[in-house]
């Protein structure tokens, strides 16, 4: 709380005068859920990159957390890029958490099993020590 709102010489709110705001949810431990399965993972992994956060619940809501249009586009890009799938802003701004994301990406029946294998895949090659990935690379 502060005891009064910056002015300006004309009597106006000091916007540049206010303290920087902290929209971090992952301290409220209420708040905070992690991921359910590894769709969930690669997605938390995900939103971490381009909200530049180092944990996100699956139940935040990307807006709250700072996210704006234009990350949501850089953020769907991405979850197409990793799942190759076509994800809509419409589907996202309508649930924009990490769980509502997955279940609208295992929604189709005819896409789940490759969705669910894809998450596994990437999971698994994040956890490759670089000398695996070497030796892997050598082979």
């Amino acid at each position: 709380m502060m005891e009064a709102l910056p002015l300006t010489l004309s009597g106006k709110i000091d916007r540049r005068g206010l303290p920087a705001v902290d929209v971090d949810l992952q301290d409220d431990a209420e708040a905070f859920v992690e991921p359910a399965s590894e769709v969930e993972e690669v997605l938390v992994a995900i939103w971490c990159g381009v909200l530049n956060k180092e944990q996100i619940g699956t139940r935040h809501n990307f807006f709250a957390l700072g996210g704006h249009s234009l990350l949501a586009t850089q953020l769907l890009a991405r979850v197409t890029e990793a799942f190759e799938v076509d994800l809509s802003l419409r589907q996202f701004f309508d649930n924009p958490t990490i769980a509502g994301m997955a279940e609208a990406l295992l929604r189709e029946s005819e896409t789940r099993d490759r969705i669910e294998t894809t998450a596994h895949l990437l999971l698994s090659i994040a956890n490759l020590s670089e000398d695996e990935v070497e030796a892997l690379l050598k082979e």
